[in-house]
């Protein structure tokens, strides 16, 4: 993430921020995966905007992992974001929970419940179930092998915005892990044009 952040930085001149969510490090509040955090990114576009630097016309976002959740739920509550792209991220989280053991507890904590007790919060945060609320153009990056995250969770959305006719591009790097380190230059390469594409 720092990494795309720094290049695409010097080399496109763009302004970046970044969010911390709430209870994380010290910080007031508590972190809900996708509920009311995702306040805490959407209150950085009115600090973009007071800045005279920058052009509010041209907003875009980048979500890795649970960051791309977050990008999906945030381009259905404002039409501020021209463009997006998610890598390795979450589209089905009933999905995720089912498959990934390891992060019940958590869920659970976070969301205040398994699936089958508050199956509408799991979906309110998974956009597999409401794709026809993007209206953002995407670019979805994903690993052939990422373990932490399917990558048929990016080929399924992927699938329902194509049905709906919906302004998207997928790319799926073979045997690419969770965070594509393997394939870093054409993630930023691939970005990079994908803005310069929609923030024209």
């Amino acid at each position: 993430m720092l990494a795309f952040l720094s290049y695409v930085a010097s080399r496109e001149n763009y302004v970046f921020v970044a969010s911390q969510y709430r209870g994380n490090d010290g910080g007031e509040g508590r972190e809900e995966f996708g509920g009311s955090d995702i306040n805490d990114v959407l209150n950085l576009i009115p600090m973009l905007e007071s800045l005279p630097f920058v052009d509010p016309n041209k907003i875009a976002m980048v979500g890795f992992s649970r960051g791309g959740m977050m990008t999906y739920i945030a381009v259905t509550m404002t039409d501020k974001i021209k463009a997006a792209c998610v890598v390795g991220g979450i589209t089905d989280l009933i999905q995720w929970y089912n498959e990934r053991s390891d992060m019940r507890p958590i869920l659970i904590g976070l969301i205040g419940g398994a699936p089958e007790e508050i199956e509408n919060e799991y979906i309110k945060r998974s956009a597999y179930h409401w794709p026809e609320k993007i209206n953002t153009p995407v670019l979805i990056l994903h690993g052939g092998a990422d373990w932490r995250v399917n990558v048929d969770q990016a080929e399924k959305l992927a699938n329902k915005l194509e049905g709906l006719g919906k302004t998207y591009e997928l790319v799926v790097y073979p045997g690419g892990s969770h965070e594509l380190s393997e394939n870093v230059q054409d993630v930023l390469n691939r970005i990079s044009v994908w803005f310069e594409n929609y923030l024209q």
